[in-house]
């Protein structure tokens, strides 16, 4: 049996175990799937500001949400239009025209953040505050934890190094 060493076309090409060449590959926990089949029809109608950042986030169940971030609010795709995932108390969001949402998905809940506003977190419809958490350029997560970086939160103020 050969072990499947990835995506190498700078190794010589006779290697056991590489791929030198490859398409709609794309890497999983245990190994390379297949990527999504594309999709067409869906999202004909454009986003009614200018999109400051978007992400397709896979749940446990391998469905998927694709969300979008303006300077107000948040959305999500459904089917041929956009839904309003905006929080439902707090208003609308802040963030500068250069400043950017970035997701991540943990389990079944969506994250968004940006340097201007809480941790927003959705599991099935709109967006709420993660009361206590700090404002942050970034989210990722890595197995069970949550990481933020480049924070802003009251005891520390605005942290560009610190996560």
């Amino acid at each position: 049996m050969i072990k499947w060493e990835g995506y190498a076309p700078d190794l010589e090409q006779t290697t056991p175990g590489i791929f030198i060449n490859c398409a709609n590959t794309v890497p999983t926990l245990k190994g390379f799937a297949g990527s999504p089949s594309p999709q067409s029809g869906l999202l004909s109608v454009a986003l009614v500001a200018v999109c400051q950042g978007a992400k397709n986030l896979t749940k446990i169940d391998q469905s998927t949400r694709f969300f979008a971030g303006t300077g107000t609010k948040l959305y999500e795709a459904a089917a041929t239009a956009w839904t309003d995932r905006t929080r439902a108390s707090g208003g609308d969001y802040s963030p500068a025209a250069d400043v950017r949402w970035r997701f991540a998905q943990y389990g079944d809940v969506s994250l968004a953040v940006t340097k201007t506003d809480l941790l927003q977190f959705s599991t099935t419809a709109a967006f709420a505050d993660v009361a206590g958490s700090p404002k942050a350029s970034i989210v990722e997560v890595v197995g069970p934890f949550v990481f933020l970086f480049d924070t802003n939160e009251a005891t520390y103020s605005d942290t560009p190094n610190r996560w």
